[in-house]
């Protein structure tokens, strides 16, 4: 079994194991309260930045400069979705309600920045074909989700 399988397993154990604390607890379970919504002045910000710096590190600069990304995604079925402005540029827009965390919004980008590198494939109907899943692959072997998700560098 891989390191980071073993990681994903042993954090999911642990929330389960807290959950259950908290269920049995002897003074009842805990009240978790959510937090109040957050200002679009909380979220995480320097997108921009961040994404120089990935297809500087990861995508040896073969993606577009002048990416356009923003929190602008409201279905709440996607954490993001990447598409094409009139003039040509792409546009990865972030939810705000997925992507708080700021190494969240780091690997999100990482899967979008993805996406399009290999946008001509989601032409033929293939959103996360061959091509997509090897750029995920490479981005693996480069340690970018240890990197993003762990080691937070």
């Amino acid at each position: 079994m891989r390191t980071r399988t073993k990681i994903l397993i042993t954090i999911l154990l642990a929330v389960l194991y807290f959950a259950l604390v908290q269920h049995f607890n002897d003074n009842g379970p805990i009240r978790i309260e959510l937090p109040a919504a957050r200002s679009k002045a909380d979220l995480p910000s320097h997108l921009d930045w961040w994404n120089e710096g990935f297809n500087s590190e990861y995508f040896n600069d073969k993606l577009p400069k002048d990416i356009v990304i923003d929190w602008n995604e409201r279905d709440d079925h996607n954490m993001a979705t990447t598409t094409t402005l009139p003039d040509g540029r792409f546009h990865i827009a972030l939810n705000e309600k997925y992507c708080l965390a700021t190494r969240i919004a780091h690997v999100t980008l990482l899967h979008e920045d993805c996406h399009i590198l290999t946008f001509s494939e989601v032409e033929d109907g293939k959103e996360h074909g061959p091509r997509w899943r090897t750029c995920m692959i490479n981005l693996s072997q480069q340690h970018a989700f240890e990197n993003e998700l762990i080691d937070d560098k």
